[in-house]
């Protein structure tokens, strides 16, 4: 494997009015690490991801948010969880965190540069103002609001393999302000190779005869471009409202595998073969190619509103509507040239989105004490039809062998009331009582007209309470 070319290039019309220097420090009684721009100079940090990168402790929390991107595309609905939950991401952006499934975390740190930066804070324990409960550790970026900015992000990448296409990389990123407008708009394209080669031989009995070897090539490649937006208002009363889109034309996902299996015919027929050839020394040879297609397409709305409610408290309300659609087409043929057939197809739709609302009132109570009182709703819908056709032989009629088709739905909802008590700089408790009510359905369509259909309840209640004793050890 080879890197012929990785480009960055940073284009700033205007910089940011003023310098932020807050020093990184760790209070001796206090469970919040705090580092500034000061801490970061020495490591020439472009972007909001290069600084986290720096910073003792967080590449797991970054590792995690990669695992769960990763996780969800490859294996679709039920990668990550339903609906929003009180743990929720564990880095927030100035106390609050992104309004999106689909809108990766990791993606949006790219693309904050490391002048908007006014300092990162690692919280252990309790705290008041953030959006979601501690589970260990939370990181809050608080962003520089007040300067007017116009920042353009560029990069361009290449990346080649040794008997392999050039793929690229193309971000296009544009943030501005206007009065009490922030928003930023960015495009992206990227194209990826790669290939596996596979040798095997399987030996007769003990010895060292090979009575069938198989050889196989499979090139990959994935195709994908999105387009994503974030607005944020800010209201003369104080009220702030942001809106987060995100738009996944068609993505390819291609790859064939073409594999040859050579038989020793003296030992018997390992497998069946059909429409087979011979070889020179009169084996079997046997031609096969397995054919791949993946065409997801997705979207994304999500918002939240915060403000304040006088002497009730304040607002926050969170909203996220998405749905993906996903076409897998498989086809397998035999043979070689004029012999070549179809032997088996398969078909799979898949089309699932989710309608979240969140919102709560939270209020501090006074000695360290705060509370927040809120609902959840979600809808979750998932749709999956599957059809497998195949035939016995090079001439025979293609038959529907399998056809399926799933519908499943699930209503969910929650109450909830949280407390946090910071009792003491290395003391802190909080504590949760969650209702949770679900209900789902799930419809099984079977080609003969025939449906099955399932329906299920679940209503329980989910304490929960952390206390936290931060030791610390001082040196004289």
């Amino acid at each position: 494997m080879r890197r012929l070319l990785l480009t960055t290039l940073f284009v700033v019309p205007s910089f940011l009015n003023g310098q932020i220097t807050i020093a990184a420090e760790e209070a001796a009684n206090s469970s919040v690490v705090t580092y500034d721009k000061e801490y970061f100079e020495k490591f020439d940090a472009v972007t909001l991801l290069d600084m986290l990168n720096r910073i003792p402790g967080v590449q797991e929390i970054l590792n995690k948010s990669r695992r769960e991107r990763d996780s969800q595309a490859n294996f679709g609905a039920g990668a990550s969880e339903r609906g929003f939950g009180a743990g929720g991401d564990q880095i927030l952006i100035n106390g609050k965190r992104l309004a999106g499934k689909d809108i990766n975390i990791d993606d949006t740190l790219a693309r904050v540069t490391a002048s908007q930066v006014v300092k990162i804070d690692l919280i252990r324990g309790a705290a008041e103002g953030l959006d979601v409960q501690s589970e260990g550790l939370v990181i809050n970026i608080t962003l520089d609001q007040s300067a007017t900015q116009s920042t353009t992000f560029w990069r361009i990448g290449g990346r080649a393999y040794l008997g392999q296409k050039q793929a690229h990389l193309l971000t296009l990123s544009h943030s501005g302000s206007t009065g009490k407008l922030d928003y930023t708009v960015t495009a992206e394209s990227e194209r990826k190779y790669r290939y596996s080669l596979r040798d095997e031989q399987y030996l007769y009995g003990g010895s060292d005869i090979v009575a069938r070897q198989i050889d196989s090539f499979t090139p990959n490649r994935k195709d994908n471009h999105k387009l994503s937006s974030n607005i944020s208002y800010n209201f003369e009363d104080g009220a702030v409202l942001r809106l987060n889109g995100l738009y996944n034309p068609e993505t390819q996902y291609d790859f064939d595998t073409r594999l040859i299996t050579y038989l020793d015919e003296s030992f018997g027929p390992a497998i069946s073969v059909v429409d087979d050839t011979l070889t020179a020394d009169g084996n079997r040879k046997l031609s096969e190619v397995w054919s791949n297609r993946v065409t997801p397409t997705k979207w994304e709305i999500g918002g939240d509103y915060s403000r304040s409610l006088g002497v009730l408290g304040s607002l926050k309300s969170l909203f996220v509507f998405n749905k993906e659609n996903r076409d897998t087409g498989k086809t397998f043929t035999k043979g070689e040239g004029s012999t070549q057939y179809l032997y088996k197809s398969q078909d799979t739709k898949l089309n699932k989105s989710e309608t979240i609302f969140r919102t709560s009132v939270s209020k501090g109570l006074g000695g360290g004490q705060s509370i927040e009182i809120g609902g959840e709703a979600a809808v979750n819908k998932y749709n999956q039809s599957f059809q497998n056709n195949t035939r016995s032989a090079k001439g025979a009629e293609l038959l529907l062998k399998n056809n399926d088709d799933v519908k499943i739905k699930e209503n969910r909802y929650e109450l909830f009331a949280n407390h946090s008590y910071t009792i003491s700089s290395q003391i802190s408790l909080q504590s949760s009582l969650t209702a949770e009510f679900s209900k789902i359905s799930a419809d099984n369509f079977f080609a003969n007209g025939d449906v099955d259909r399932r329906n299920a309840s679940f209503k329980f209640l989910k304490p929960r309470m952390n206390f936290r004793y931060d030791v610390q050890h001082r040196t004289n």
